[in-house]
């Protein structure tokens, strides 16, 4: 190689896989190949084909599906034609005719990294995703929202004169298994690290990582108009958030270690249909932060010949106790956007003993 070329690494991997219907049946390649500069400069990138069939878990009622005592299952709605939120009964609907999933992801990156002892590491990847037949579950607050898509799907009683807009309210939501036609979606992805060997005896470290969705059309029905999951979302692709981040640092030596960590949520931008109940059309964006301290404990209770060990941490999760943005449509009927433990600040002591 020359000079200014330290390493070429390159996989091919094929999965090949045999049935006795043509349907499942399938070649599955993958590439991928990286390139290291005498700069501490790497180029990488993957051409990556899938394909994913439908499980019987998929085309079968799980469990009863009923609620203990009543003998049927309930779900919360926010109806957007009658501007209401109600109860309605949920049903799980077996799809036999679920047809094979297939994906090509295809990405390409940049890493610069220098040092040993202190070092520094930077990353920026772009993804590429196109999928055809995508298998999606949808529950009853997505189907609310697609409608007009699956009007078999969700079924309202006879409206009267004085329904709000004229429609009736609806009585029971199929739920269930679908195939999309097609969903192309493109992200980046870029990391940042940083570690000092020497600070007070110890290694400090700083790291982080943002994800940035820059595309996510899906295109429900073959030869339907493509919708923007991202910016003018239909309710097919809840939670699917245009900026996400994680970040955060800790100090440590062989005895002792504290850190926080820290984690990002940008606002989420809703369906026109679930504007009126939300009062706006955004669920607002979310901070956290997080605390831990952690010892080698048998430095202090144990003898130094032992062959045991013993360490311990105690965690503070969410520690501002930061409240989760209000999202009325939310599924479980809190009335919020849950971004990770419902309780708000929670603490954890844990200990670890080898022996």
């Amino acid at each position: 190689l020359p000079n200014w070329l330290t390493a070429i690494e390159g996989d091919l991997a094929m999965r090949y896989v045999m049935a006795d219907t043509s349907a499942e049946s399938n070649l599955a390649p993958t590439l991928a190949l990286k390139l290291d500069f005498a700069s501490g400069l790497t180029l990488r990138g993957s051409f990556t084909t899938s394909n994913r069939f439908p499980t019987p878990r998929m085309s079968r009622r799980i469990g009863t599906g009923l609620d203990a005592g009543t003998g049927v299952r309930y779900a919360q709605i926010n109806d957007p034609l009658r501007q209401e939120t109600y109860d309605v009964e949920e049903r799980i609907v077996i799809n036999p005719d679920l047809r094979s999933e297939s994906a090509i992801t295809q990405t390409v990156g940049l890493v610069f990294e220098r040092g040993d002892k202190n070092r520094f590491r930077t990353s920026l990847d772009f993804f590429d995703t196109r999928k055809s037949n995508e298998i999606v579950g949808f529950g009853p607050s997505e189907l609310i929202n697609l409608e007009s898509f699956f009007p078999d799907r969700v079924e309202r009683a006879a409206s009267v004169q004085s329904d709000p807009g004229a429609v009736g309210r609806v009585t029971t939501i199929r739920a269930g298994s679908f195939n999309l036609a097609s969903r192309h979606s493109q992200n980046w992805q870029l990391t940042f690290d940083y570690l000092h060997a020497e600070v007070l005896g110890g290694t400090l470290d700083f790291r982080s990582r943002l994800v940035y969705f820059q595309k996510f059309d899906r295109e429900i029905f073959e030869g339907e108009s493509v919708i923007d999951e991202i910016r003018e979302p239909s309710g097919s692709a809840g939670g699917l958030l245009e900026y996400r981040a994680t970040f955060g640092g800790g100090w440590s030596n062989r005895h002792l270690g504290v850190g926080i960590d820290g984690q990002y949520f940008h606002s989420r931008r809703l369906p026109v249909k679930q504007w009126f109940a939300q009062g706006a059309r955004t669920i607002d964006p979310f901070w956290q932060f997080d605390a831990y301290l952690q010892a080698d404990l048998g430095h202090w209770f144990l003898p130094e010949d032992s062959r045991l060990g013993l360490r311990g941490q105690l965690r503070v999760d969410n520690i501002l106790n930061q409240a989760y943005p209000f999202y009325a449509s939310e599924e479980s009927g809190s009335g919020v956007q849950p971004y990770g433990d419902w309780r708000g600040r929670t603490f954890s002591l844990s200990l670890t003993a080898e022996f």
